[in-house]
């Protein structure tokens, strides 16, 4: 993947996009860090948020308890209620279970964060997201599966090269046999 899904996140602030492209970035070899890293993104979105709309907050509120006060204060859409709350358990999870998580939960952590930051860029992102059409998302790439497909590659063409080895040899003996043949 030569380019992030979370891109426009930069012009908020700097953290909001590091943690997004850190967890695109360790999506194949390592969902459980994609998983936490969209935990800590949730948070901060949620944290930006309150400090936008008069919520105070510190280090000692629960993530469940700020997404409270941020529904009852700016009565948050359902959907992004939903995705605030999976990518919160998602984290959870992967916080305290280290080798509960799958692919399947961080790409799905990964394209619910991925909406919740479309919502969050649109709700305040002021005149650059007027006209913001943040595209399909794109699934983080195997860095490692264009090797995979070369060595694949590789290995059909010596495969190939031994059974071509093979007929010049069975062509070499029923050449001799006839020149044989032809001796007699």
């Amino acid at each position: 993947m030569s380019a992030t899904n979370f891109e426009f996140l930069r012009q908020h602030d700097e953290l909001l996009f590091k943690l997004a492209e850190t967890a695109e970035r360790c999506f194949v070899p390592d969902p459980n860090t994609t998983l936490v890293k969209m935990r800590q993104l949730g948070e901060a979105l949620a944290q930006d948020i309150a400090a936008r709309v008069g919520i105070e907050t510190d280090s000692s509120i629960k993530q469940i308890d700020l997404l409270r006060q941020l529904d009852y204060k700016i009565q948050l859409d359902p959907t992004v209620k939903e995705a605030f709350h999976i990518i919160r358990k998602y984290g959870n999870e992967a916080n305290h279970q280290f080798d509960s998580s799958t692919h399947r939960d961080a790409l799905t952590a990964l394209q619910l964060a991925w909406k919740l930051a479309c919502w969050f860029h649109r709700a305040f992102g002021g005149d650059s997201a007027k006209n913001f059409k943040p595209g399909k998302f794109q699934k983080p790439q195997d860095p490692s599966a264009e090797i995979r497909q070369l060595e694949e590659r590789l290995r059909r063409m010596e495969a190939e090269q031994n059974q071509a080895a093979e007929r010049i040899q069975i062509a070499e003996k029923i050449r001799l046999a006839e020149a044989e043949k032809l001796k007699s």
